[in-house]
């Protein structure tokens, strides 16, 4: 859940961090029956450990924002966390997937009547700023605004301006904004500039110089400087003190052109087939599988075939294979749910977004054998650096590009998850490459090269209108050796002696 207004009912809400404090607590403490919180009845409502904890952390005072709409039950709630015949639907593995998504914020809300009457839980990541307390909460982060960062500061906990964080900063801090702001090279009539005054005043001016100019004087209150708070775009780049997740046991890289037509498969008819678990539960519905293996990673729809939708063939992980933590011997299937993952539910994909990334956890606490996934969108895959591997000539060619051969390098010992060379190739070749499919360009399924300046583009054409239907596939820059690391996650370069 991303938005406060998809909560049509009462609600309350709770700081996710400080839940998963009874949680972990409740999962040590307690048998696998008794693992349970409970919400107990007041204003504001709070949470705590089910049972006599004596050692349980303080209880979790709730909050909310709407008076009118406040959560208010007349006795204690016991809330299981794991609840229900799904384990991916119980209140445990909502949690663990708000924690991974860097939300901040546990809401419980009702369906109290004559059908339905049990709680649900979903999570968000923050609430509008103007909704903060006069003395919220604050926690240590790095901040950044693309290249501008990062900088150590404070930042409300669960309160953003249009989705932007809410920092402060000490004056060292403050000295180093003003001094990357004064190295930068903007144009002089959009330039910004900090000065301090010798009294620790600082001064904040934007379009400097301009008719426009606009000065903010912060007093520098208890020692901080919200600088840029309210206006700028900043971003949280780490939130060092608060807990989360360990690290993915994988992480899986598909092509988001791919994923749409097994999507669309899923949603399509009836006949879903769920995935089962070793302790003999099980996920189902709308959905995609993914199939976690020796052999690498695939994703599929979980709806069988019919006369009139066929499955579309599985999709392989592009991801470098040595990136991967490895599998386990057997197959592991992991289920992503459409109702859950709401960007696959998505009826328009962004082509920009070239990716769809998959983070997945094989053995998190008390998850049993039930692995968990969070899905999110990415314009490009990780840079790779060629500088960490060894080179030698080959010749090579590539399904996406046949009848063709074309001299260049592999990297030695390296394939990708499909089984492909690491290949990397000098300019006049990459040159030659752009030439020969030229003549794709715009071509339903195709792929082609452009060159523009120090940057090559990899092309590919979803529909039958140009340019309206093209995408850019990827990208890659000169390395240092004056190479061009060419279609590293998309295309499928082998040796040509060897086909």
């Amino acid at each position: 859940m991303s938005m406060l207004r998809d909560v049509a009912n009462d609600y309350a809400m709770f700081d996710l961090h400080d839940v998963l404090a009874h949680v972990e607590h409740a999962l040590t403490a307690a048998g696998p029956g008794d693992q349970a919180i409970v919400l107990l009845p007041g204003q504001p409502m709070t949470l705590a450990c089910a049972g006599s904890a004596t050692t349980a952390p303080p209880a979790v005072a709730g909050f909310s924002p709407d008076a009118d709409r406040a959560l208010n039950l007349p006795e204690p709630v016991r809330l299981s966390l794991r609840d229900g015949a799904d384990p991916l639907d119980s209140l445990l593995a909502r949690l663990y997937r708000g924690l991974a998504d860097g939300h901040h914020w546990l809401v419980l809300h009702d369906c109290w009547d004559d059908e339905d009457d049990h709680l649900y839980s979903d999570t968000v990541h923050s609430l509008p700023a103007y909704l903060q307390p006069a003395q919220p909460r604050r926690i240590p982060a790095t901040v950044n605004i693309d290249e501008l960062g990062p900088f150590p500061a404070t930042v409300v906990k669960g309160f953003t301006w249009n989705g932007s964080a809410l920092p402060d900063f000490d004056l060292d801090t403050v000295r180093q904004i003003a001094f990357h702001l004064d190295s930068s090279d903007a144009d002089d009539d959009c330039r910004t500039e900090i000065t301090i005054a010798d009294n620790g005043e600082v001064t904040l001016v934007q379009s400097a110089g301009t008719e426009d100019e606009d000065r903010t004087v912060y007093a520098g209150a208890g020692g901080r400087y919200p600088i840029g708070s309210w206006s700028w775009c900043w971003s949280v780049a780490s939130t060092p003190t608060l807990p989360a997740l360990p690290r993915p046991d994988a992480q899986l890289w598909f092509p988001w052109r791919d994923v749409k037509a097994h999507t669309e498969h899923a949603c399509r008819g009836f006949g879903h087939q769920p995935v089962h678990y070793p302790d003999g539960g099980s996920s189902g519905g709308e959905g995609l599988v993914l199939t976690l293996g020796p052999g690498g990673a695939t994703l599929r729809s979980n709806r069988p075939a019919d006369a009139l939708h066929p499955v579309p063939q599985p999709i392989r992980d592009r991801r470098l294979g040595h990136d991967l933590k490895t599998p386990a011997a057997a197959p592991i299937e992991v289920f992503l749910c459409l109702s859950r993952h709401y960007e696959l539910r998505a009826q328009e994909f962004d082509r920009c977004a070239g990716w769809l990334v998959v983070n997945v956890w094989t053995s998190l606490p008390s998850m049993g054998e039930v692995p968990l996934a969070v899905t999110y969108q990415s314009h490009s895959v990780p840079e790779i650096d060629s500088s960490a591997y060894t080179w030698q000539p080959a010749l090579l060619e590539c399904p996406q590009f046949p009848g063709r051969v074309y001299p260049g390098q592999i990297a030695v010992g390296v394939t990708t998850a499909t089984g492909a060379v690491l290949a990397r190739f000098a300019s006049d070749t990459v040159a030659t490459i752009a030439s020969d499919t030229a003549c794709s360009a715009g071509t339903h399924g195709a792929v082609w090269v452009t060159c523009s300046g120090s940057y090559v583009e990899l092309q590919t054409c979803l529909g039958d209108t140009a340019p309206d239907d093209m995408l850019q596939m990827g990208w890659a820059q000169q390395d240092g050796d004056g190479m061009f690391l060419l279609g590293a996650h998309q295309l499928d370069w082998q040796p040509a002696a060897s086909r």
